[in-house]
């Protein structure tokens, strides 16, 4: 259940991020969620005492842990933007999403996390279910150029790596712990990249948005970050990446009811396909 907790809540973070995003860019809100998370976890380890830990963990584990956020959220994500402008997402999407297959094998490699036939045959049925919820028929087409792939490319390499990097360092490390490390890293390095004067847009700071940019931030990075380190600690990376990629799936309600998107074919076998992958995986 921990790694679907930890899709179910980023996903639901991302559709309100979706909604927020006349009040800003998404680098902007991204810090503003990523901040609300970084001091609920600080708040936590402090009340329950465990803050001191932090000062007894290894450098290595230290650099790991900095490092898991460093792949995912800034320059992983940063690069899967950056594919979905030039290449669009219908393209983008298929080789992102394909992350839990390099995942398992670098986890087999690297951690020899055992792979089952039926365990690839899940995760490649769930890959497709989310591609095809991830893409849209009104969309259109992008002038196809090599560094869109060269950008989708490093984004699948990055999201892997984040999760192997996390599941590395987080092994004998509390959860808590673990995010009081990563948390704060990641708006950092979000604040200072939001700062470019390139990045730069105005942000309507009202008290309607604040409040909705709390229940993100505790959705989204506080409860989402929390059970993601609980997955890799019991899960391990590979079926965590592959579990965490349903993100889409549980967005799917929010989508349809309060962003009042279609509901098409490709929603519908998209949300099967994934459904029957999951049941696979999970066997």
């Amino acid at each position: 259940m921990y790694p679907l907790i930890a899709a179910a809540t980023f996903a639901i973070s991302s559709v309100i991020m979706k909604h927020l995003s006349p009040y800003g860019s998404a680098l902007k809100l991204n810090f503003f969620r990523t901040s609300v998370g970084a001091v609920l976890f600080i708040v936590h380890a402090v009340v329950t005492g465990v803050i001191a830990d932090v000062f007894t963990l290894s450098l290595w584990t230290v650099v790991l842990l900095i490092l898991s956020v460093v792949f995912n959220v800034v320059l992983g994500d940063s690069s899967y933007f950056a594919s979905q402008e030039i290449i669009g997402v219908k393209i983008a999407t298929p080789i992102v999403n394909l992350y839990p297959l390099l995942t398992i094998l670098m986890a087999f490699v690297f951690l020899s996390e055992p792979v089952t036939p039926l365990f690839i045959v899940g995760t490649v049925t769930i890959i497709l279910g989310v591609v095809l919820l991830s893409t849209h028929e009104e969309e259109n087409p992008h002038e196809l150029r090599v560094v869109g792939f060269i950008y989708a490319i490093m984004a699948l390499v990055l999201y892997a790596a984040g999760v192997l990097a996390v599941t590395f360092a987080s092994v004998e490390v509390d959860a808590i712990v673990a995010n009081s490390i990563r948390l704060p890293s990641a708006a950092v390095l979000l604040f200072t990249i939001s700062r470019s004067p390139i990045k730069r847009k105005t942000l309507d700071l009202d008290r309607r948005f604040m409040w909705i940019m709390a229940v993100t931030g505790f959705l989204g990075t506080y409860i989402s970050s929390y059970f993601l380190v609980l997955s890799a600690q019991t899960l391990g990376a590979g079926m965590t990446a592959v579990l965490t990629s349903l993100g889409p799936l549980f967005a799917l309600p929010l989508a349809i009811f309060w962003l009042k998107e279609k509901v098409t074919v490709k929603i519908i076998t998209g949300t099967v396909i994934s459904i029957i992958g999951l049941i696979l995986v999970l066997s």
